[in-house]
């Protein structure tokens, strides 16, 4: 009977394809199959009598020690994964099953079966692999999604207050157009009208052509600085310069209104890298602003500072001021401010583009007004800008 259980168990030896051992009580071959011992390069012969651990990757014999200490102290059924090291040097993953054999309730062997997994285990790192590829895709796709919903909303805005800007502009156009009609009928229509009567209705003619004429250019000027919004021409050039003939440009205007001007410039020049006829543009426009606004008599005050890491420039005047309602809205809005004189009413224009150019810098704009007691604006730029 004996003979007949040795025999089968050699017949299942032979047959399968997964490996079979069996180990002593020290941990080392006694009994091993030919599939067995071949997956793992070596002929059964090579393994009997080496030790189990002998075999085993040196990351993993800690645990694989402790497993054993768990196999002595237990009569039960153990699982466990290992990596082998084959005969030349392969690492081969295996799930082993082993079983402890009791002889006058000492153990004296263990047989054990093991199940190749190398393949699952390359499986498994590829679909991690996959898996964290998705994830990053997912999160790419998502940043995508993202910029697509701001673009979208972007476009939105850009569609809402272009028809804001037509609708405002229509407006300011037809009103100095109005009276030009208006008054040239009136001459037309009454030959008999008194000299004086006539010349009065031709200077407000006169001066809504005038006005007419400027807001157009004023349109023109702003329509070509949105065309090149996206062209920018980054070179190094003196800033302090650029402002001082900005406000050399402005000074016949400050004259004829009775202001009193006051600069607070460096002495010497200021390197800045960035679009000289867009800066020259924001100077110019707050500057004209200033102007605009500033009652006969008040006071203009321009600071160009330098600190370690940006540039600031300061314009401040002792005008009208802004409504405090307006000023979250002063540099987005298309249309005129509710508390400035007809005279010199603007379109909204220059400040929302003085904005975008301060954006294209990297910088900052601020103002701050109070109603009758004047306006200022802090002009911020990154000191040695560099376009990346």
């Amino acid at each position: 009977m004996l003979k007949n259980c040795d025999e089968k168990f050699e017949a299942l030896l032979e047959a399968s394809e997964d490996l079979i051992f069996i180990l002593d009580k020290k941990g080392c071959f006694t009994t091993i199959n030919k599939s067995g011992a071949r997956s793992l390069e070596y002929k059964p012969q090579e393994l009997i009598g080496t030790h189990f651990l002998d075999i085993i990757g040196s990351t993993g014999k800690s645990s694989v020690i402790k497993v054993f200490q768990d196999i002595l102290n237990n009569t039960g059924t153990t699982s466990f994964p290992v990596t082998f090291i084959s005969k030349f040097g392969k690492e081969i993953s295996y799930i082993i099953g082993t079983k402890p054999l009791n002889k006058e309730g000492v153990i004296s062997e263990i047989i054990a079966a093991g199940k190749n997994v190398t393949k699952e285990h390359l499986y498994d790192e590829k679909i991690n692999k996959f898996n964290n590829k998705l994830i990053e895709y997912d999160r790419l796709l998502s940043i995508e999604r993202g910029r697509s919903a701001k673009q979208k909303s972007m476009l939105e805005e850009l569609n809402r207050v272009k028809k804001e800007f037509i609708s405002s502009i229509s407006h300011e156009l037809r009103t100095p157009l109005a009276s030009i009609i208006g008054f040239s009928e009136a001459i037309s229509s009454d030959p008999g009208m008194p000299e004086e009567m006539k010349n009065e209705f031709n200077k407000i003619i006169l001066d809504e052509g005038k006005r007419l004429a400027k807001m157009i250019v004023e349109v023109l000027d702003v329509s070509q600085l949105q065309k090149s919004k996206f062209q920018a021409n980054f070179k190094e050039f003196d800033i302090n310069k650029l402002l001082k003939d900005t406000i050399e440009h402005n000074k016949n205007a400050i004259r004829l209104r009775k202001l009193k001007l006051k600069v607070e410039l460096p002495n010497e020049g200021v390197l800045f890298f960035g679009d000289k006829e867009k800066i020259s543009y924001i100077f110019n426009c707050l500057i004209e602003n200033a102007v605009k606004h500033t009652g006969e008599g008040g006071r203009i005050k321009i600071i160009l500072q330098i600190f370690f890491k940006e540039i600031e420039v300061i314009i401040t005047d002792t005008g009208m001021g802004i409504h405090e309602k307006e000023l979250p809205f002063i540099f987005k809005k298309y249309n005129k401010l509710d508390n400035i004189d007809e005279e010199y009413s603007i379109s909204g224009l220059g400040l929302v583009f003085v904005k975008q150019i301060v954006d294209l810098h990297k910088g900052l704009i601020s103002v701050q007004s109070e109603v009758n007691r004047g306006t200022s604006f802090t002009v911020k730029l990154p000191y040695n800008f560099q376009q990346k």
